[in-house]
């Protein structure tokens, strides 16, 4: 069973009706948060995106490295301990 943000988890059913139960009580669970811990999203900070971004993006882009990286290690300093998954867009 695959949820966006989820591990992935698997089980093994002699029964199709069985597993297609499994996969739908699964899902609700990890929906309502009712799942084991260490079964969430991982919790990623800001630091931890802008150097996969600095690492993966950058590089292509080499045009504009000179000016992005400066910025980048700024929001790195300034906001690198945030944690993304408790984050909000505010309204």
């Amino acid at each position: 069973m695959r949820l966006r943000g989820f591990p992935c988890k698997t089980e093994t059913f002699v029964r199709k009706s069985d597993a297609t139960r499994w996969a739908s009580a699964t899902e609700t669970h990890l929906r309502e948060a009712r799942h084991f811990p260490g079964d969430g999203p991982p919790e990623r900070t800001l630091s931890e995106l802008v150097a996969r971004y600095q690492r993966e993006v950058v590089p292509r882009i080499p045009k504009n490295a000179k000016n992005l990286r400066p910025q980048l290690d700024w929001w790195r300093s300034q906001l690198g301990d945030l944690n993304l998954a408790r984050s909000r867009r505010q309204k």
